[in-house]
C-alpha cells in the first residue's frame, strides 16, 4: 500500500511539472514529459498494479499522454533483475523523450 502511495504522488508531481505553459518549447517540456515517463515505468517495474496507475492520473492537459504511457508502459515486461529494470525505465524515457522531440 505504501508503494501505491508514493507512486501515486510521484506520478502527480511530475504531471504537475510537466503541464506545459501554451508557448512552451519541446527544449521546456521534453524533459519533464520523460520524467513522467521514467516514473511511469518504475512504477511498472516496481509491480505497482496497472488499475493502481490509472487511477494515479489527473485530469489535466496532459491526461491522454499519461494514459498512453501507463498503457505502453505495461506493455513491456517486468524483469527481475535491477540491470534490466534500470535499462527498461531508460529505454522508456528516451523513447518518450524522442517522440517529444520529434513532434516539436
Amino acid at each position: 500500500m505504501r508503494m501505491n502511495r508514493l507512486f501515486a504522488a510521484a506520478i502527480l508531481l511530475s504531471l504537475t511539472v510537466a503541464t506545459p505553459s501554451v508557448a512552451a518549447t519541446p527544449q521546456e517540456v521534453c524533459p519533464s514529459i520523460g520524467e513522467m515517463a521514467a516514473t511511469i515505468m518504475t512504477a511498472r517495474q516496481n509491480g505497482v498494479i496497472m488499475s493502481t496507475a490509472m487511477a494515479t492520473v489527473p485530469d489535466n492537459v496532459l491526461k491522454d499522454l499519461a494514459i498512453d504511457l501507463v498503457k505502453k508502459a505495461y506493455a513491456v515486461p517486468q524483469y527481475n533483475v535491477d540491470e534490466n529494470r534500470a535499462r527498461a525505465v531508460t529505454e522508456f524515457r528516451n523513447d518518450t523523450e524522442l517522440a517529444c522531440y520529434t513532434a516539436g
